[in-house]
């Protein structure tokens, strides 16, 4: 059954217990004050935003090898963006957004570890959300739902409490979490690129550079110049966060930012075989004339495989033509089957020969200017 997706029912009861016993006592630990009616709520905070919640369960595996096992994930969240959106003195939309970096920052940071030869290591930091710094007393307060298992709910009414932290689910919760993760990192020394803030830099007293680290909301990639380096920038983060941290080796594979990342002797292979393998299908033209118009459903499909594509567009900058005119061909009514069987014809290329990228083991001499070029 390895092929086959997982259901929550899978997992063994004593672990989808644990799972939901943690996932009210996170929601419980980011929440202050008693448990409230709607009306109740109404009634003392004018203007408070209400959001119902609902139980997220993920199954999962954990460990490697003969050492795997099938665990439950639960989270209680919020019913999508559910809050009253909040603007900033120049009008623009305030935390909305999912602190990423650029991917030719991501790039040239692999490029800087290579040709120093740094150790790469990754480290993905656990209910990172709940971590974060408590919400300011200036912003609109916000009441979420009580999850049925906890004690303060009243019976036979919806109940809510004050949320003290912006959780998984809320509008700002991704930016939260990366103000209170970089607070520590400056904290330690670490400085932030001037290019990217989403990359790091950590240098020791006599200024060489010691760590370079990518953060990816809670998830991070980076190089350190020696064990000792990465034995310091672990302790630094296990000193506020709890999180799993794996340094690499030459020939592992390990997935950032949706790139699967492997060292060999040539330098950094980045690709997306499993993305590929699993979201990549050809649309059915069902045998229709070349210059026929396409149904709606087969447009439908169409703006699927334009997105999935966009996404291998990352590594394979040759698909750009093609992904370009057909973005502007599925909106036309004028669309037809020759415009479809343009994206076919690349999603067949893309299975056969399954594309990728390399950042080479360039010399270490020559000119970053250059190396970019190359």
């Amino acid at each position: 059954d390895g092929d086959r997706e997982l259901k929550w029912k899978d997992v063994p009861e004593k672990e989808r217990d644990l799972a939901l016993e943690k996932a009210v006592a996170d929601y419980s630990e980011s929440c202050v004050g008693p448990g409230l009616t709607a009306r109740q709520v109404r009634a003392k905070h004018p203007g408070a935003t209400l959001m119902r919640g609902h139980m997220v369960k993920t199954p999962k595996h954990e460990g490697e090898g003969a050492a795997t096992r099938l665990i439950g994930r639960a989270r209680w969240t919020p019913h999508g963006y559910m809050e009253e959106t909040e603007y900033d003195e120049f009008g623009g939309v305030k935390g909305v957004d999912s602190p990423t970096p650029t991917q030719a920052s991501l790039r040239m940071l692999m490029l800087r570890g290579l040709r120093r030869g740094d150790r790469m290591f990754k480290f993905d930091i656990k209910s990172a959300f709940f971590s974060s710094e408590k919400r300011q007393d200036d912003r609109i307060p916000l009441f979420m739902q009580l999850p049925p298992e906890d004690p303060r709910c009243i019976p036979g009414t919806t109940t809510y409490r004050e949320l003290s932290r912006d959780i998984p689910g809320t509008r700002r919760g991704p930016r939260s979490f990366y103000e209170t993760l970089v607070k520590v990192l400056i904290k330690n020394g670490f400085a932030v690129s001037s290019s990217d803030p989403c990359i790091f830099s950590l240098r020791n007293k006599t200024g060489d550079l010691e760590a370079e680290l990518a953060i990816h909301v809670d998830d991070g990639l980076g190089f350190c110049s020696n064990a000792k380096a990465e034995t310091k920038v672990r302790k630094i983060l296990e000193q506020s966060f709890a999180l799993t941290w794996t340094s690499l080796a030459r020939g592992e594979k390990t997935i950032f930012l949706g790139y699967e990342i492997s060292e060999n002797d040539d330098g950094l292979r980045l690709s997306q075989d499993a993305f590929c393998k699993a979201k990549l299908k050809e649309v059915d033209t069902c045998k229709k004339a070349h210059n026929s118009l396409i149904t709606e459903e087969q447009r439908t499909q169409m703006r699927k495989l334009i997105g999935c594509l966009r996404w291998v567009h990352r590594i394979d900058m040759t698909i750009g033509y093609v992904l370009s005119r057909s973005s502007s061909w599925v909106a036309s009514p004028h669309c037809r089957v020759q415009h479809l069987n343009d994206l076919n014809k690349i999603v067949r290329r893309c299975l056969r020969d399954l594309p990728f990228m390399l950042i080479p083991r360039l010399d270490a001499d020559l000119p970053l200017h250059e190396v970019g070029v190359c």
